[in-house]
């Protein structure tokens, strides 16, 4: 799921878990690739059964959370080439201060939300851009439409909040061994450990797996800064009230 550290958790799988990684693209023009894939997507290309007989997790994060990151990330990318970024009115000049940073989420946020409302043929683009799973009627802006098949029923076994993996880090190398194996780098203490924008920025490390930290978004105020605007937390609530729900977050960060 876009901006919920998939990039960090791929590195991990490359670096310790050598050869089992498997990147690929498919359909027309190669739209679909594994990484940005969704459930149903996978499903589509490999198969039911192969879904179903393979382990299967996801990353989910605080709903505004992801949505504050995913705006400067893509606020820095358009920056440097704008035509990449048309139709979805992201600010074009400088933001200096964090209230700068602060408004120009806010009124991005109510622009997109009137261009693709819920339930629009392009709602997904109030999330993110849709990387080919915009093909499925089940895509939209939430994380939980990451996770289902064709009928919208969710089929991803296990679901970790990026908030707490440093601490169930233990928990996922149970389901998948390869990811206890150190590089050269995390057996010398040289890995970066996870910061905020990933989860807790050090839990002692004895003893504990750690995400290494991977493209990660600008520096921006703490998300919960952005909670502050009745519209914006109205808008929310609204696109993401399935994974406040499914995934157990305050609607108040």
């Amino acid at each position: 799921i876009n901006k919920n550290g998939g990039t960090s958790m791929i590195r991990m799988l490359q670096d310790r878990c050598e050869g089992q990684y498997t990147s690929e693209r498919w359909g027309i023009g190669h739209h679909h690739r594994t990484f940005h894939a969704t459930a149903q997507s996978l499903i589509d290309h490999y198969g039911r059964e192969a879904w179903d007989d393979s382990y299967s997790f996801a990353l989910v994060r605080h709903p505004l959370a992801r949505q504050v990151s995913n705006f400067f990330y893509l606020v820095d990318k358009c920056s440097r080439d704008y035509s990449e970024c048309e139709g979805r009115m992201f600010p074009k000049g400088p933001l200096r201060t964090d209230e700068d940073k602060i408004e120009a989420f806010h009124e991005h946020t109510w622009k997109l939300y009137n261009a693709y409302p819920p339930g629009s043929e392009k709602s997904y683009l109030f999330g993110g851009w849709g990387h080919g799973n915009e093909e499925f009627k089940t895509m939209n802006a939430t994380q939980t439409s990451w996770m289902v098949d064709e009928h919208g029923k969710r089929v991803v076994k296990n679901v970790f909040k990026l908030e707490n993996l440093s601490r169930d880090m233990n928990e996922l190398s149970e389901a998948l061994p390869c990811l206890k194996h150190a590089t050269a780098d995390q057996a010398s203490g040289r890995e970066l450990k996870m910061t905020e924008d990933f989860g807790d920025e050090d839990d002692g490390g004895v003893g504990h797996l750690e995400m290494v930290h991977a493209n990660a978004s600008p520096k921006y105020p703490d998300y919960r800064l952005f909670g502050k605007n009745k519209r914006t937390n109205r808008i929310m609530k609204e696109v993401y009230y399935v994974d406040y729900i499914n995934f157990g977050y305050e609607f108040e960060p």
